[in-house]
């Protein structure tokens, strides 16, 4: 292999996390891989598509229960789905759409989701 071909051996592959939308009765609304921007006091995903997590997110926006309380849950590790002990919890207090067109005239949908986090 010609060694200017050759990808650099210091690239890391960072490892998508499971974000869930709960509704206020912790009925899952949607999920989605993500990369989740966490801190110690918030969480904020962004999701790009009209998935099923824009679909949800649509659907609490039209049906009027935006004030409602509805959870976020990230589980940091995707083939581990029951983790509860790395599971972090987090309750929705912004959520935004933002439509937008490529370059090729198609639209772009982004969803964003604020959340505080729920202390351990």
């Amino acid at each position: 292999m010609d060694p200017e071909l050759a990808p650099p051996l210091n690239v890391t592959i960072k490892q998508l996390s499971i974000a869930r939308l709960w509704d206020k009765d912790f009925k899952l609304l949607a999920s989605a891989l993500v990369d989740p921007d966490i801190t110690p006091d918030r969480i904020r995903i962004t999701v790009e598509g009209d998935g099923p997590m824009h679909g949800a997110v649509r659907t609490i926006v039209n049906e009027g229960s935006i004030l409602d309380v509805h959870h976020l849950t990230i589980d940091p590790e995707p083939t581990k789905l029951c983790d509860f002990a790395n599971r972090i919890g987090a309750i929705v207090n912004q959520i935004s759409v933002d439509t937008r067109l490529c370059e090729c005239g198609r639209p772009i949908i982004t969803t964003s989701i604020r959340a505080s986090r729920i202390p351990a």
